[in-house]
């Protein structure tokens, strides 16, 4: 039987309701912000974007991405590293084919998920103890919210949770949340792009071809 037939589509989610599923993770995040910083939310809302050297933080941001995503890449294509087939990886593969769905999946968790994960949960917990403290508890945070997307694949579960302590670690280096929302947004991009065009598949779609 060919892959295509034993292919489930799974659900189809317009993008729309990916931005706003987003939105909503946004917005704990400011409500996170205003619970412990009250008056003050909007000032500190500002300092998490606000960088000493745009430029510096830009070009880590590009270059720590770019090596995250040959890493994965080279991954995928010499080891057993698969995307597991569940309703969560069919649902992105889907997304990935559709007109900006490669910009959505890019931008969506790589802008929100750095603000809620590394700026509020990270930036907050960096007040009440040790930054690689902070740093532990947000990765897992991250990690456990992504455990259902690559529920099937210990290895991917692994690759979450060291990018998890690569994207922190860029936000306690520079200060700043623009080098992890790029290397974040960067590194969605590049893969949609890739599942988009075919180049990177369902497990079982990829022992077909094999």
């Amino acid at each position: 039987m060919g892959a295509k037939n034993q292919k489930s589509d799974g659900e189809d989610i317009p993008l729309h309701v990916v931005w706003y599923s987003f939105g909503i993770f946004g917005l704990i995040g400011l409500l996170i912000l205003f619970l412990i910083y009250s008056g003050d939310t909007f000032s500190v809302l500002i300092q998490l974007f606000t960088t000493s050297n745009f430029v510096h933080d830009v070009l880590i941001g590009i270059g720590i991405g770019t090596a995250a995503c040959l890493l994965t890449l080279f991954l995928y294509k010499v080891t057993s590293v698969q995307f597991p087939i569940n309703e969560q990886t069919k649902i992105i593969f889907k997304l990935a084919k559709k007109r900006f769905g490669v910009a959505t999946i890019a931008l969506a968790p790589g802008v929100i998920e750095e603000f809620l994960f590394r700026g509020v949960i990270m930036g907050s917990f960096m007040l009440m103890m040790p930054a690689s403290f902070a740093l532990i508890i947000s990765t897992v945070i991250f990690f456990s919210l992504h455990i259902p997307q690559y529920k099937g694949s210990p290895l991917m579960h692994l690759s979450v949770f060291l990018m998890g302590l690569l994207l922190g670690s860029l936000y306690w280096y520079t200060g700043s949340l623009i080098a992890p929302i790029i290397a974040h947004s960067l590194y969605n991009g590049v893969l949609a792009w890739f599942m988009k065009n075919g180049n990177m598949r369902l497990a079982i779609e990829k022992e077909a071809t094999t």
